[in-house]
């Protein structure tokens, strides 16, 4: 799909069951909707509001909601991670992704709609205590995996490097991910040595 500058609404369910979509470009100069990591993405509004093969929920700060219908009839998607800076998974945005097993919710998400996950048999939900992520699995009977704190953070190895690990443990690379003090971007080898510059969410900065 390619939106065009000129295009300045698109309306919910716009591209309703297209789910065989392979990629998603819009019009660098159109003020009202970019593409990220194949989504589509209401600039403004910060918010997810379709999907294309392959993707995967950006990274960078571009995203803050999951719209309504985003990832609805998917049935490409087997699991999913929705990241740090995302805040609400909206109505029906997963629903019906009959492939879906797995999905991993990150603490800053705050408000998850009543059937956000309709029609899915099989997902798990992973996320943290007491966190809106375990409190609609427990809602809505759905399997639910706590995930551990320590892990999702910076740390500074024996040689005074810095490296990520994600919240499964594994080191992450070649991505942008957020910690608590902003936005930073991971060199390929998932290190990020001291006294360099370093992309913090919207700008860049001397990182020491």
């Amino acid at each position: 799909i390619y939106i065009p500058w000129s295009v300045s609404e698109i309306q919910d369910k716009a591209f309703f069951r297209c789910n065989n979509i392979e990629s998603i470009e819009v019009d660098i100069l159109n003020p009202e909707y970019h593409s990220c990591c194949n989504c589509l993405v209401e600039t403004g509004e910060q918010t997810l509001i379709h999907t294309s093969k392959n993707c995967i929920i950006p990274y960078d700060g571009c995203v803050t909601a999951i719209g309504d219908y985003a990832f609805v009839g998917s049935e490409w998607l087997t699991e999913i991670y929705v990241p740090l800076g995302v805040e609400k998974i909206g109505d029906s945005a997963f629903s019906n992704c009959p492939n879906l097993t797995s999905i991993k919710i990150s603490g800053t998400v705050e408000k998850i709609a009543y059937n956000a996950f309709d029609w899915n048999n099989n997902v798990t939900i992973y996320g943290y205590n007491q966190s809106a992520a375990q409190d609609y699995a427990r809602s809505r009977s759905i399997p639910f995996v706590q995930l551990e704190y320590q892990n999702g953070q910076w740390n500074l190895d024996s040689d005074g490097l810095w490296y990520y690990l994600g919240i499964e443990g594994e080191l992450v690379s070649n991505v942008i991910v957020q910690d608590s003090k902003g936005w930073c971007f991971i060199e390929n080898d998932g290190y990020m040595e001291k006294d360099v510059w370093v992309f913090r969410f919207p700008n860049w900065n001397y990182y020491n």
